[in-house]
Parts: structure tokens; sequence; C-alpha cells
């Protein structure tokens, strides 16, 4: 049986019925952001002193984020794939078009799946009892 998974938001234009290949040489628009931001990243967890009062550009933000997402996936989840080696779908195209629109969308979104209205779960990263990003 054929089965359609839909892809809304991605760097690279694509065309219905396009094999999308992800692994080491074909890695996701995720892996290649946060590997731009590599450097800043190491230079801030080796001087944190440097870093107190600066504020963080949108693309380091997400390279820390994700690089800490993957750490806890290789010590407690290596099971799942990589969101650097990963593509989300969803299984219509109505859901798919929720990853390109406003906070709401998402929150509407995570009720849904908290209310298992939707099987597509989310990872919640938590700071305290606040959701830092999910």
């Amino acid at each position: 049986m054929e089965k359609y998974y839909y892809h809304v938001i991605s760097d690279i234009p694509k065309t219905v019925g396009e094999h999308i290949i992800l692994d080491d040489k074909h890695p996701n628009g995720v892996h290649k952001r946060v590997y731009e931001e590599l450097e800043t990243v190491n230079d801030i967890y080796n001087n944190l002193e440097k870093y107190k009062d600066t504020e963080l550009t949108h693309k380091v933000d997400v390279a820390l984020r994700e690089l800490a997402l993957e750490k806890v996936r290789k010590e407690k989840y290596s099971e799942y794939p990589s969101r650097m080696a990963s593509l989300y779908v969803s299984k219509s195209y109505e859901e798919a078009e929720r990853w390109g629109v406003p906070k709401d969308a998402y929150l509407e979104c995570m009720t849904a799946y908290l209310n298992k209205e939707t099987e597509n779960g989310w990872y919640l990263c938590m700071l305290g009892d606040q959701i830092v990003g999910g």
C-alpha cells in the first residue's frame, strides 16, 4: 500500500513525489545551520563569562538547543533518529501547513497531540516547569 506524507517547510524547493535522501552525505537543513554555528557554540562553552550579558542570535540559540537535544537523544534515546538527520512530515497537507505559522498554531498542535487528536508528537525542552523549546 502506498502512503503519502507532506512536508511544507524547507530551505530547498521540493517537487511532489520527489524522493528525499537523508544520510551522512545528505543531512537536513537543521544539521547545516547548526554546524555553521559550531565555532560560536564551542566558544560559548569554553568562555561562559564572555557571553554572560550577550544577546545571542537566533541561529546560535537554535544551534545550542539542537546540540543539547542531540546529546540527550544519543545518551537516552539512541534508538530514535536524530532531528538533524530526519525530516518532519505530516499525514495531511493541512497539518503540514501548521509548521509555517505562528506560536498559536504550534500550541494548538501540541494540545491536539496531548488530547490524542493527532499522532504527531512533540519533544519538549523544559527549564524547570517552563517550556523553552519543542
